[in-house]
């Protein structure tokens, strides 16, 4: 009885140890070419993640958190190296509209 006991609470504690809810620390890349051209970056690729239901990019080993509302002042040095200039705005950067889509998807 003791046995059967014993092994009733492992079953069920171990069920508890299945994966997480979706939107925690779900990754995935996301190349230019799933953009087109309205792609904000100069490298190819980027790594994005949803953590705890925050958009995060990964680029040069570097992440950041980025919203449709980021700013430059909102990101890292090494990130906004590599965030587009947009040409219709003088001193304006391309949204990250479509990357921020990509990493809400991750969130669920």
């Amino acid at each position: 009885m003791l046995r059967l006991l014993i092994a009733v609470a492992a079953v069920i504690l171990l069920s508890a140890c299945g994966a997480p809810d979706k939107g925690f620390g779900e990754t995935s890349e996301v190349h230019r070419s799933d953009v087109g051209s309205g792609w904000p970056l100069t490298v190819d690729s980027v790594l994005l993640t949803c953590q705890e239901g925050f958009v995060s990019v990964q680029v040069d080993g570097r992440t950041d958190a980025i919203d449709r509302t980021t700013g430059t002042r909102g990101v890292s040095t090494s990130f906004a190296e590599v965030w587009s200039p947009d040409p219709s705005q003088p001193y304006g950067r391309m949204s990250l509209a479509p990357l921020v889509e990509h990493g809400e998807g991750l969130c669920g």
